[in-house]
C-alpha cells in the first residue's frame, strides 16, 4: 500500500504527529506522511497543479469548496473551530486590551497575509467586525504593521522581539509561551473560523483516505484537537457514540 499522504496548514503544525501516529497504531498496514504546513491557500494552488496528496485540510472551507467545484476533491467536511486572540510578549509593560488595544500607538504590530493565509483573512474580518479598519491602516502608515507568510512566524516574531504583539488562533496562542490577549464574542470570530478536510479525487489510498477524514471525527481524534485548542464540533451526548453534532 503506498504512503497516505495528507496536506496541513500551518495551525495542525503541533498536533499532526499525534493525529497520524494515532491513526497509524488504529490501521498499523496504513503509514501515514504529513507533509510540511503551508497557508491553506498555497496547499489549494498546490493541488491544483498536481503535486500529490491523498487528504488535504484547510483553515477556510472557501479553498475546498474551489477545489470540489473543479473536480479535484470531494465535498469538505468540517472537523474543528477556532477564535482569534491576541498575544504579546511577557517583558511588555502596560499589556493591551481587547483588539483596539493591539492598536495603540507604538505597539508594533504582525499579522499573517491574507492573500493564502485563512489566517490573516479571518485577522481582517475582526477588525471589520470592531469597526477598526481605519485605525489599522492608519498603524500601517506609522510603519507599526508587518505581515508574515503563515501563523508561526508570528509567534517567531513575538518571541524574537522584533514584533510587541500578533492576532492568531487561540490553538496556536496556547502553546507559544507568551501572553495571550482575549478577543470579545463576535470579534473573536468563533462563528466563522472552520477547519476542513476533504479526501482528494485522485487519491492513490481512497479506503484509507476516507478513513483518516472519519477518524478526525471520531471521538479519538477530536479528543486531540481539543487538547491541541480546537473548539471540537462532533460532541458526545449521554448515551451516545461519540459521533453525533
Amino acid at each position: 500500500m503506498a504512503p497516505l499522504v495528507v496536506r496541513v496548514p500551518g495551525a495542525l503544525r503541533a498536533v499532526s504527529p499525534q493525529l497520524a501516529e494515532r491513526f497509524g497504531q488504529r490501521y498499523p498496514g496504513v503509514d501515514v506522511v504529513v507533509l510540511p504546513p503551508s497557508p491553506s491557500g498555497m496547499l489549494a494552488q498546490a493541488v491544483l497543479e498536481g503535486e500529490p496528496a491523498d487528504v488535504i485540510v484547510s483553515a477556510s472551507r472557501a479553498y475546498l469548496i474551489l477545489l470540489a467545484e473543479v473536480g479535484f476533491a470531494d465535498p469538505p467536511v468540517t472537523i474543528a473551530g477556532n477564535r482569534l486572540v491576541g498575544i504579546v510578549h511577557p517583558r511588555l509593560e502596560d499589556r493591551p486590551e481587547g483588539l483596539a488595544g493591539m492598536l495603540r500607538p507604538g505597539l508594533r504590530l504582525v499579522l499573517s497575509q491574507p492573500v493564502t493565509d485563512p489566517c490573516g483573512q479571518y485577522t481582517r474580518e475582526a477588525f471589520e467586525r470592531a469597526g477598526l479598519l481605519a485605525q489599522l491602516r492608519e498603524k500601517g502608515q506609522r510603519g507599526e504593521l508587518a505581515f508574515r507568510r503563515g501563523s508561526l512566524g508570528l509567534i517567531e516574531a513575538v518571541a524574537s522581539g522584533e514584533a510587541d504583539g500578533a492576532v492568531l488562533y487561540a490553538s496556536e496562542a496556547a502553546h507559544s509561551g507568551l501572553v495571550t490577549v482575549p478577543l470579545e464574542p463576535p470579534v473573536d470570530l468563533a462563528d466563522r473560523i472552520a477547519f476542513c478536510t476533504a479526501v482528494l479525487t485522485r487519491a492513490r489510498e481512497r479506503e484509507a483516505a476516507e478513513a483518516f477524514v472519519s477518524f478526525l471525527l471520531d471521538r479519538e481524534g477530536q479528543m486531540l484537537l481539543g487538547q491541541a485548542g480546537f473548539i471540537p464540533v462532533v460532541r458526545e451526548e449521554p448515551g451516545s457514540d461519540g459521533r453525533s453534532d
